[in-house]
């Protein structure tokens, strides 16, 4: 195969992730703009409060930085009723090409419906070596052309770039972007264009809805998934002990949890029974006790990382 043909079939593979992705959008808009006016119309209170970013897709990237802030990609339950129904409208006018494209749309809108929180949560968590040591990561963000991975400062201090191991078996470089000097958080980057477009579909990002962490309760199920033996393969099942207990030895609240966890599942993710993520896995013992920072203090250090990086 010549050079130019493969830059021809990488262009085509390029217009048709577009082209799948804009039918995708036009479906989810189709779908919810009765539910999200109907929303808006009984609660405004939760729209003021949180940032709710303009989407203007424009190429590949920016059309996938839309499905993931729309929360095609993310590890929790879709909220809208509406995910993963909607019908195919025929139109006389359609190409045979446009309505292939719309099948794709609607066979992925389905797969991702019917993901369980297990599967979910495994493709959130990376593995992440540091040359001497390794641990976990999660999925956190996406920053235009770049993906967002929290770990634990404790993994990622000693160096400033790493590789990153995803769910799919992809490896990428990582780069530490900023760790936070109070608790044991730290975030690094790695380029999307290091990936594949397939591997961008099996991506999942945590959800990061704190009113699902301030409903939990001691004795709720929990679940852990790490990268002690491989990215997002090691998951155990427990329960929360306290949703907020001190650890002297962290100077932090942490959750705390009845589960087992093994070396390498630091950085790792606490999800409840739904795949919200409740927690950044830090510590565990022999005796089956972990300890999770709080999904809300991992949301505090991201902005106050990034808002310092912005400033730079």
């Amino acid at each position: 195969m010549g050079v130019c043909e493969k830059g021809n079939n990488k262009n085509r593979q390029k217009i048709k992730y577009a082209a799948v992705w804009r039918q995708l959008l036009f479906l989810f808009f189709c779908m919810t703009v009765p539910y999200i006016r109907a929303e808006a119309e009984s609660d405004f209170s939760d729209y003021e409060t949180e940032k709710h970013p303009l989407i203007q897709a424009t190429n590949v990237v920016e059309e996938y930085e839309a499905l993931v802030r729309l929360g095609f990609f993310s590890t929790g339950e879709w909220e809208n009723p509406a995910c993963g129904q909607a019908g195919i409208t025929k139109n006389e006018y359609e190409t045979e090409q446009e309505r292939e494209r719309k099948t794709e749309a609607q066979q992925l809108l389905s797969r991702l419906a019917s993901e369980t929180a297990y599967e979910k949560a495994c493709a959130a968590i990376v593995q992440i070596n540091m040359g001497t040591y390794y641990g976990s990561g999660v999925l956190w963000d996406i920053r235009e052309d770049r993906l967002v991975i929290v770990s634990n400062t404790h993994l990622l201090k000693e160096v400033e770039s790493g590789e990153v191991t995803f769910r799919s078996g992809t490896k990428a470089a990582g780069a530490v972007v900023g760790l936070s000097d109070t608790r044991d958080i730290g975030f690094m980057e790695v380029l999307l264009s290091d990936l594949n477009r397939e591997d961008w579909m099996l991506l999942r990002f945590a959800d990061k809805n704190l009113k699902n962490y301030a409903s939990l309760h001691a004795g709720d199920p929990l679940f852990v998934v790490g990268s002690a033996t491989g990215a997002g393969q090691d998951y155990y099942e427990g329960s929360i002990g306290n949703v907020s207990y001190y650890f002297p030895e962290f100077q932090s609240d942490m959750l705390y949890g009845y589960c087992k966890a093994m070396p390498g599942m630091s950085g790792g993710g606490t999800f409840d029974e739904a795949g919200h993520f409740i927690g950044m896995l830090t510590a565990g013992t022999k005796q089956d006790e972990i300890a999770s920072l709080p999904v809300e203090f991992v949301v505090e250090e991201y902005q106050k990382i990034y808002e310092m990086i912005k400033q730079r």
